[in-house]
C-alpha cells in the first residue's frame, strides 16, 4: 500500500537518527564532525508530505462492517468523524460519495417499490431497472478509476518531493541523511536509476568530505605528509573541490620549506656554512614564517663563520675579503647585536683601507692600519697581513735610511723583526747594517749570526681547556683573552679563538646527550614582546610534538646554557626588574634565582666543565667584568679584579 510505504519511509528515516550512521573510514578517524558527515546532530521530523494511515484507526474496521451491512446512515457517520481526524485522506472522500450514492438509492427507490406492489414479469423488472444499474456501474466504476489515477499521481507526487528532499541534503552537505533516505526510497522503489544514481552520488560525496575533513585534522596535528595525500585523493577525483587546489599548494610549499630547513639544519650542525647559508636564504624565499626566529639566528652565524673562514685563510687557499665583508654585514642586518660580526666588520674594513693605501704606496698610512689589526689578530688571513706588514716596515725602514734618517730606519727594521712570520732574516741584516751607520767611532766588531731557532707551535684553543675565556678591551677595540679560573695568567687568546670561542658557547646550549638544544624566542600566535625559553628535542621524530616551553615570566629570558651533569640549565631572566642569572631543572620548573641587584645587571652565564661553578660578566664595579660563584649562587668573586681595574671583560665562556 502506498501510504504504509511512506509511514515506513518515515519511521525508518527518524529511527536513524537513534544512532550514527557507520562510514567506511580509517582506523583512526576522529569524532564525527556536526556538519552531518560523521554524526547527525540535527532532527529532521520529516522527509515529505505524507498523508497517516486512516486504516489503523479503530473506527475503520467498524465502518467496513457498516458497510458490508448496508448501514449507510451509521457508515457515513463514522466517515465523517474519521475524515475530521484525517482530512487530507482522499479515500475517505471517495468512501463517502460511495455511501452516499447508495444511500440516495436505497430511499429514492426502494420505497417507491414497496408501495406500488405491481405484479411485474422478470423481463419487465429487468427492463425497469437496467438504466439503474448501468448509471449505477458507470458511477461506481468512475469512482474507483478517478481513485486509482489519483493514487498513482500522489503516489509520483510523494517521490518526486522526497528525491527533492535527498537532493537539497547531498546539497547542503548532510550526506548520511540523504543516504538513508534514499536507501528507504529504493525499497519501495527498487531499480529506478534516478534514485540510484543520487544515492551513488551522495555516497562519492560523503567520501570527499570525510577525506576532506582528514586532511585537515592531519594538518591540524602536523602531519603535512598524510594531509597531502588526502587532498591530493580529492583533486584527482573531484578536481575544483572547495579550497583543495589552495591546500595543496600550501602544504607543497610546507613540505618544500620543512625539507629546506632539515637541509639547512643539517648543513649548519656540521658546520657547512655556505650550504647553510643557501638553504637558510631559499628558506626565507620560499616561506619567511616558517622557522623564522631559528633561521634568522643561525642564518645570522653562518654569515660569522663564513665571513670568519674567509679572514683566516691566505690568499692563495682562497681568502675573499670582499665577501668576508659582505657576510659580516648580513650578519649585522640579521642580529644588530651580533658581537663578533661587529669586531671582525671593523677588522675586515681596516684591512680594506690598508690595502688601498699599499696600492697607493702610502706605506706608513698602510702600516698605520694594518698593525692595529696585526696587534688583535696577528694570524689574520692566515699570516698574510703580518708578512704584509712585514714589507712595509722594511720600505719605510728602506725610506727613512735612503734621507739618511738611519735612527727612523733602525726603529723600522727592528719592528720587523718582532713580527711572527716564517722569515725575519733581512729584517735582521738591515738592523745590524743601520746600527753601523748609527756608530761613530771605529768600525765595530760585527756580532756573530745568531744560530736559527726552532720555531715555536702556536697554541690552539684546546690548549687552554678548563681556562675562561672572555673578550676585553686590553688589546685594540675588542679581542680575545683567556685566564685561569682564578683570574691569573691572563694572556691574548690563540689565533683560533675568535673562530672556536662562539662554538663552545653555542655547545653549551646543547644537552650533553646531544637530543635537546635550547632557543630563544618570542611566543608565536601571542600579542605580548615576552621572549621565552624553548626546548627542541631533536630525538623525536618531526611529526611528533618537540618543540617545549621552559620559561613564561614577564619579560624577557636568554642566555641559556645546559650544566654538564644535565641536571640544571642557568639563563638570565629580567622579570624581577634587572637582569639576573636564574636557574631551573631540564623541564622547566624549580626555577631559583642566584644573584640580586638593585640596578645593576649580570649576563651570559657559563658552566665550569664539572658544573661545580658558574662564570658570568656583571657591571656591578661600574665597568663590566668577569665574576665567578658557586652553582648554588654562594661565593660571588670579581675575577677581573686580580689583574686589572682599567678595562672592561665581558661575554665569558668557560672552554671545554
Amino acid at each position: 500500500m502506498m501510504y504504509g510505504s511512506q509511514i515506513k519511509i518515515i519511521d525508518n528515516y527518524k529511527e536513524s537518527f537513534s544512532h550514527e550512521i557507520p562510514a567506511v573510514l580509517p582506523s583512526d578517524a576522529p569524532e564525527k564532525t556536526e556538519t552531518g558527515v560523521y554524526q547527525f546532530t540535527e532532527e529532521i521530523t520529516s522527509l515529505a508530505l505524507y498523508t497517516p494511515d486512516f486504516r489503523r484507526d479503530a473506527l475503520y474496521p467498524e465502518i467496513l462492517e457498516h458497510l458490508q451491512k448496508g448501514n449507510w446512515q451509521q457508515s457515513l457517520f463514522l466517515l465523517r468523524v474519521l475524515q475530521a481526524q484525517y482530512p487530507k485522506a482522499k479515500e475517505i472522500e471517495y468512501m463517502m460519495q460511495d455511501a452516499m450514492l447508495k444511500s440516495s438509492i436505497e430511499e429514492n427507490w426502494s420505497d417507491k417499490i414497496k408501495v406500488r406492489r405491481f405484479a411485474f414479469t422478470p423481463s419487465r423488472i429487468l427492463l425497469r431497472i437496467a438504466p439503474v444499474v448501468l448509471l449505477l456501474f458507470l458511477i461506481i466504476g468512475g469512482v474507483t478509476y478517478y481513485g486509482a489515477n489519483q493514487r498513482v499521481n500522489a503516489q509520483a507526487m510523494e517521490r518526486q518531493a522526497q528525491l527533492a528532499l535527498a537532493q537539497t541534503a547531498v546539497t547542503e552537505g548532510h550526506y548520511a541523511d540523504a543516504i538513508a533516505a534514499l536507501q528507504n526510497l529504493l525499497e519501495t522503489y527498487p531499480g529506478d536509476a534516478t534514485i540510484q544514481n543520487l544515492l551513488t552520488d551522495a555516497q562519492n560525496q560523503q567520501d570527499i568530505a570525510n577525506a576532506y575533513e582528514l586532511g585537515h585534522r592531519a594538518m591540524d596535528a602536523g602531519n603535512n605528509s598524510v594531509a597531502l595525500e588526502y587532498f591530493l585523493a580529492i583533486d584527482n577525483k573531484t578536481p575544483g573541490y572547495r579550497d583543495v587546489a589552495q591546500l595543496i599548494a600550501q602544504l607543497q610549499s610546507t613540505e618544500s620549506a620543512s625539507e629546506l630547513f632539515a637541509a639547512a639544519e643539517t648543513a649548519y650542525r656540521a658546520q657547512q656554512w655556505v650550504e647553510a647559508i643557501d638553504h637558510y636564504e631559499n628558506l626565507r624565499i620560499l616561506d619567511g614564517a616558517y622557522q623564522a626566529e631559528t633561521t634568522k639566528l643561525h642564518l645570522a652565524e653562518a654569515y660569522v663563520q663564513s665571513g670568519l673562514h674567509n679572514v683566516s685563510i691566505r690568499p692563495e687557499q682562497g681568502a675573499d675579503v670582499e665577501l668576508a665583508q659582505t657576510s659580516f654585514r648580513k650578519a649585522l642586518r640579521l642580529n644588530p647585536s651580533e658581537n663578533i660580526a661587529k669586531i671582525e666588520n671593523e677588522l675586515v674594513t681596516a684591512y680594506t683601507n690598508g690595502e688601498q693605501a699599499l696600492t697607493a704606496n702610502d706605506s706608513l698610512q698602510a702600516v698605520g692600519l694594518l698593525k692595529q689589526i696585526y696587534q688583535a689578530r696577528p694570524q689574520y688571513l692566515g699570516g698574510f697581513l703580518g708578512e704584509q706588514l712585514y714589507s712595509s716596515y722594511l720600505e719605510l725602514g728602506k725610506q727613512a735610511q735612503e734621507t739618511g734618517d738611519y735612527s727612523k730606519a733602525l726603529e723600522w727594521y727592528s719592528l720587523a723583526t718582532v713580527l711572527q712570520v716564517k722569515d725575519v732574516s733581512e729584517a735582521l741584516e738591515r738592523t745590524q747594517a743601520v746600527a753601523i751607520l748609527l756608530t761613530p767611532t771605529a768600525t765595530p766588531t760585527i756580532p756573530p749570526t745568531p744560530a736559527p731557532t726552532a720555531t715555536p707551535v702556536p697554541l690552539t684553543m684546546a690548549d687552554f681547556s678548563g681556562w675562561i675565556a672572555f673578550r676585553s678591551t686590553r688589546g685594540y677595540g675588542s679581542s680575545i683573552w683567556v685566564m685561569r679560573p682564578d683570574g691569573s695568567d691572563v694572556q691574548p687568546a690563540p689565533s683560533d679563538a675568535l673562530e672556536k670561542i662562539q662554538d663552545i658557547y653555542n655547545q653549551q646550549m646543547w644537552s650533553p646527550d646531544g637530543n635537546s638544544r635550547l632557543l630563544v624566542k618570542k611566543q608565536a600566535n601571542v600579542n605580548t614582546p615576552n621572549i621565552n625559553i624553548y626546548k627542541i628535542r631533536e630525538d623525536l621524530p618531526t611529526n611528533w610534538q618537540r618543540e617545549f616551553i621552559m620559561t613564561d615570566f614577564p619579560g624577557t629570558e636568554y642566555d641559556p646554557v645546559w650544566a654538564p651533569d644535565n641536571k640544571h640549565i642557568a639563563f638570565v631572566s629580567n622579570h624581577t626588574g634587572n637582569d639576573e642569572i636564574w636557574l631551573m631543572d631540564t623541564e622547566g620548573g624549580e626555577y631559583k634565582q642566584l644573584t640580586w641587584n638593585s640596578w645593576e645587571w649580570d649576563k651570559h652565564p657559563t658552566w665550569s666543565p664539572d658544573g661545580a661553578q658558574i662564570a658570568f660578566f656583571s657591571n656591578r664595579s661600574g665597568l663590566r667584568s668577569i665574576w665567578i660563584m658557586n652553582a648554588d649562587g654562594s661565593e660571588q668573586f670579581n675575577l677581573s679584579s686580580v689583574s686589572t681595574s682599567e678595562y672592561e671583560d665581558w661575554d665569558p665562556v668557560w672552554i671545554r
